[in-house]
């Protein structure tokens, strides 16, 4: 896919556009947007115009937009670079180098829908001393051009990004809450050099300006071209294709049994690269809450009466080894998971296993058709305030006991998830489910061609789940009550 990268040039979209080009893509063009106010929530401005010759670095087209950076016109700026890059580089997706911004993304995903973009946010949810890491382990070289935030100071300025960094705001993180990779806007970075870089960057001279916490650094950058690097990055990076049956902790899970449970993850991204948005959040979390975890592709499920595919002996029993399955979300402007020949088969597989389930999104929908639901036509992209339902009546349980300490044969709320809630919406279409079959959890009311969405779901009598939002934006308690709820049925039968 042609891509253009919203380019800072920080750490997070240098690294974001790295891991794009490692799946396959091609980078067509830089696209920086650079905002005359400082204090921008939308745009990176410290030392923006080295952009250029990052530019120059990467041997790629740079499309350079001015603007005044104000909060009720950033959308529309970023709609007209985004156009601009589709009619002068012919761009069909976009990556950017978001991590946990919802007021970024959001932005960011309604431009690329507008213009019928795809959106590509591998850096999206990531830990970030583990992306400060990746990055040192990849071989950047990216400085501290801006701080904002006690008890950083103008000592912090030109700091190199490595394990000495790393530890600093680990330790300051837990003592102070600051988020280590700057996400809060604590520090911004400036990448002097990367495997994308055909040479580096040479600072020349720089000029500090700020007071007590916060400061920022102008830089200048060496005239002129330095060697070439003695290989291409380009030649050397090579594409990494899906990866199944993968696994967390598989020599343990050999050695320990059954001692944790285990989460199989099903992929609905057409492009692997969405996996690290949508999949790989919930293979973090799944195993923060003390569980296990299996990643398959929607399209390699057995059809439970049909032959199995040809896969090796640890692939084919991975679905025996699941205790449940959360069907996870995709890109906005991918419907493959709608068109594959496989779904038919795909629906099967659902409504066979009737053990813990949980749809997100994509996910949801494929649930709601599984069991007869309408899909329909409905956008929502960003934070919505929801109200949940503070519990409903369940069938299924043993003993009278619902699993959660409540009241028996009642569950309390969606997951967990009671009374007002602000959730993540990433989704173009609905799903309008069969109510005699399931109970609605959450719903709002006409946003949508004069219809109400239903936002969560739960069938009435198997321990299946839709979500419409994306928990693991804000909302990963709901997880931990989805992996709860695993540990509180572990004889379910699988397909």
């Amino acid at each position: 896919m042609r891509l253009g990268v919203l380019f800072s040039g920080g750490k997070d979209s240098t690294y974001a556009a790295l891991l794009a080009q490692q799946a396959g893509h091609e980078l067509c063009c830089l696209i920086t947007l650079q905002s005359a106010n400082p204090d921008s929530f939308m745009f990176h401005t410290p030392s923006i115009s080295a952009t250029a010759a990052q530019a120059k670095a990467m041997d790629l087209p740079h499309l350079t937009v001015t603007t005044p950076g104000q909060e009720g016109q950033e959308l529309s700026e970023l709609h007209d670079a985004l156009r601009r890059a589709q009619e002068e580089h012919g761009i069909t997706g976009v990556i950017s180098g978001a991590v946990a911004s919802t007021y970024q993304a959001t932005r960011v995903q309604k431009a690329c829908h507008a213009l019928g973009l795809w959106c590509f946010n591998p850096l999206w949810q990531m830990d970030q001393l583990a992306l400060l890491r990746a990055i040192v382990d990849q071989g950047f070289l990216a400085v501290i051009t801006a701080v904002a935030a006690s008890p950083l100071d103008a000592r912090w300025l030109g700091r190199a990004i490595d394990d000495a960094f790393i530890s600093d705001v680990a330790s300051l993180a837990t003592a102070h809450g600051i988020n280590p990779a700057g996400e809060g806007g604590e520090f911004e970075s400036l990448v002097l050099d990367c495997p994308l870089f055909k040479h580096p960057l040479r600072v020349a001279s720089y000029q500090d300006s700020g007071a007590g916490h916060a400061w920022r650094r102008e830089v200048r950058l060496e005239a002129g071209i330095s060697e070439d690097k003695q290989h291409s990055p380009r030649e050397e990076n090579t594409v990494q294709p899906r990866q199944t049956a993968q696994t967390n902790n598989p020599i343990e899970q050999k050695q320990t049994g059954k001692q944790r449970p285990t989460v199989l993850l099903i992929s609905t991204c057409a492009e692997p690269l969405s996996e690290r948005e949508f999949v790989d959040p919930f293979a973090r979390i799944v195993e923060r809450f003390g569980a296990r975890w299996i990643k398959r592709h929607h399209t390699e499920l057995d059809d439970r009466h049909g032959p199995a595919k040809e896969r090796s002996e640890e692939e084919q029993t991975d679905q025996q080894d699941a205790d449940a399955v959360i069907i996870c979300g995709t890109a906005l402007a991918d419907n493959a998971y709608l068109e594959g020949s496989t779904l038919p088969s795909v629906l099967e597989w659902l409504r066979a296993w009737d053990g813990p389930l949980l749809g997100i999104c994509a996910g949801m929908q494929l649930l709601g058709l599984a069991y007869g639901g309408e899909l329909r036509a409905g956008l929502e992209i960003g934070l919505y305030d929801e109200e949940f339902e503070d519990g409903i009546s369940v069938d299924g349980f043993e003993d009278g006991d619902s699993g959660d300490g409540e009241a028996p044969g009642r569950e309390s709320g969606f997951l967990g998830l009671t009374g007002a809630q602000q959730v993540w919406h990433l989704h173009g279409k609905y799903t309008a489910f069969n109510r005699l079959l399931f109970s609605v959890m959450a719903e709002s009311q006409k946003r949508t061609d004069s219809r109400s969405i239903i936002q969560a779901v739960r069938h009435k009598t198997l321990p299946h789940y839709g979500a419409l939002f994306h928990p693991e934006v804000r909302q990963e308690q709901c997880i931990q009550g989805f992996i709860s709820l695993i540990r509180a049925r572990p004889d379910a039968q699988r397909p």
